[in-house]
Formats: structure tokens, sequence, C-alpha cells
């Protein structure tokens, strides 16, 4: 009994040896931590190609970094970059580092397309380890890119020659598809567009009333069934001023079809189409009703296949059978008793 106490005894040791070596792995994990950071110059000349720098950190030896940078394709424009591959406003990042490192930077290369302020975001940030275990958790980081030469000696954007209540509202705003409704002006941040099922992409421009105010798309230009959001952020050059435009895009079912009044179409067409529709249905009840009021051709047809069979015909077999079995014992029964009357006179 002892032996066995004991053996129990180091088992329960063993199990909570391992369960304190398991908690303490987790929590060597868990405090491990991992972050970026976007390195873009001071000031662009605009037409000119430039680096931006991706900085990946992390308290372990990096195995592989990712990470999506989105940026306005309005502003900048994707060239190149080694462990980088997009456009359109999306660059995916996927490197990794020649040595063992904590520290892993990803160059890529862009030019500038306009003048003005523009914001670059890397989102949905990971480091996974050599092992394949995530670092920390994701991450989230953004900068802002000055192009062209829009600061004045306070090192702030110059002011825009724009009254005050025009700063951080769009001047324009257009779709590649279909008309929004109502139609664009600055003062008016909400809008509906409604397309058919067919189109299933919508671009969206825009352009800020001040030279220097920010612009910031966000939402997918490839539509779902139903509802898609589109917004546009505008953020005056000082940042005191923040408006959001949306767009509520919706794609028609595929089985619906959208009527479209044409003013040009004659209505007295319309009139005659109708009256003819009405007419084809009149023929058409009018020729039913003829045809139903033709009477049916002759044939010879007796009671019996008209009438059903009543209660009077249906016993009348019963009937007829007791009847005959009544007369069949009554005779027995005569012949039985004129048998015994002869054995008694004899």
């Amino acid at each position: 009994m002892t032996d066995l106490s004991n053996g129990i005894k180091r088992i329960i040791s063993l199990f909570l040896m391992l369960a304190a070596s398991i908690c303490c792995g987790l929590g060597l994990r868990v405090s491990a931590d991992s972050f970026a950071e976007i390195t873009v110059p001071d000031e662009v000349p605009k037409d000119s190609e430039f680096s931006v720098q991706v900085t990946f950190t992390s308290d372990e030896n990096i195995g592989t970094a990712r990470a999506t940078l989105s940026y306005s394709e309005y502003d900048i424009q994707f060239i190149s970059s080694k462990y980088a591959s997009g456009g359109g406003g999306y660059v995916t990042i996927s490197a990794f580092p020649q040595s063992a490192s904590s520290e892993l930077t990803v160059t890529l290369t862009f030019k500038a397309l306009r003048e003005g302020s523009s914001q670059i975001s890397l989102t949905n940030g990971s480091v996974m380890t050599p092992d394949g275990l995530m670092s920390g958790s994701s991450f989230y980081t953004y900068t802002t890119l000055n192009i062209g030469n829009i600061s004045d000696n306070s090192g702030y954007p110059a002011e825009d020659s724009v009254p005050d209540s025009l700063k951080g509202t769009l001047a324009t705003m257009t779709v590649t598809e279909g008309q929004l409704v109502p139609a664009f002006s600055p003062g008016i941040y909400d809008y509906t567009l409604t397309l058919p099922h067919e189109i299933d992409y919508v671009g969206v421009d825009a352009e800020p009333a001040g030279k220097y105010d920010t612009i910031w798309f966000e939402g997918s230009e490839y539509l779902a069934d139903g509802s898609t959001l589109r917004t546009v952020t505008v953020t005056s050059a000082d940042g005191e001023v923040n408006n959001v435009y949306t767009i509520n895009i919706i794609r028609l079912p595929a089985e619906s079809e959208e009527v479209i009044y044409d003013p040009e179409e004659s209505p007295d067409s319309d009139i005659s189409e109708m009256i003819s529709a009405e007419n084809s249905v009149s023929d058409s009840l009018a020729t039913h009703a003829a045809v139903n009021s033709v009477a049916p051709r002759s044939r010879n047809v007796s009671v019996a296949d008209t009438e059903p069979p009543t209660l009077h015909d249906k016993l009348m077999p019963v009937l007829i059978g007791a009847m005959a079995l009544i007369a069949l014992l009554s005779v027995v029964l005569v012949i039985r008793i004129r048998t015994r009357q002869k054995n008694k006179f004899k």
C-alpha cells in the first residue's frame, strides 16, 4: 500500500513539473513583442522616385515578416521592391533576413505623382519566429509623406488660399460607373450609387479643395452583392478640420433589371402597347368562354352508369337469400314432424 501511495505521489509531482514548464514556456512566448516603423524622406519633389523603408523589430530572431502597405494611388506610385509586390493602393510585404537577426528592413521604391501630403499605412503586420511561431501580436502604424515644396519656415505646410468653410472638403468626387445621388457638392457628405449586377468594379477619384489637404480612401473597389461602402476622408493641412464623404454602392441582384425612363420615347407608343396587351387578354378570355360554351358530344348513358346504388338495391340480395333459407328450413321441419307422427302410430 505504501509503494502504491509513493507511486501516485511521484506521478503527481511529475505532472506538476510538466505543467510548470509549459506555463513558463507560455509566459516567455507572451512576453515576446514585435513592431514596425515606416521611414520616408522629409520632402520629395514631384515626379521623382524615392524610397520608403519598413523596419521590423522583434524580441526574438525573425523568421518571416509580413504586412500590407496602404497608400493613395493618386499621390504616389509603387515602382519595385525585392520583398514586396502589388500596386493600385496596396503592396504586400513578405520578407525574411539573410542571417539570424531580430531586425529586418525592407526598402520599397515609389514615384511622387502630385504635390501635397499623403498618408502611408502599414496594416496586418506580423512577425514569425524561425520555428514558425508568431512573435507578439499583429500591429499597425502609419506616417505622412510631403510631396513638393509645401512647407514654410515654421516647418508646417503652407496655408491654402481657400476660405475656412472649404478647409477639409473635396472640390470634386467622381466614380467610374453610374451617377452619384445626389449630385456631388462639397457640403454633402452622404451619397448613393446604384449599379446593375454585371458591374463588379468601381473606382472613386477625388480632389481636395485645399492644395495641401490630405485625402484617404477606404473600402474595396471590387463590389460584393448588395451594399458596399466607400469613404473618402479629407484632413486640412493644419489638421484641425476632418470630413468624411461616404458612398453607399448598391449592386442589384442578378435577376433584377432596373427600369430606366427614356424621355425621348414616345408616350403614344407606350399607350398603344398597353391597349394591345389589354386586347390580347380580352381575346384570350373570350376564346376561353366560347370553348366552354360548346355542348359536349352525346352518348348513350344508362341509369346504372349515372345513379349510385341505393340501400334497397344493396339489401335485396340478402333478403332473397334469407327467405330461401327460411323456406328450406320450413320444409325440413315439416318432414321431421310427419316422420315422428308415423313412428308414433306404429
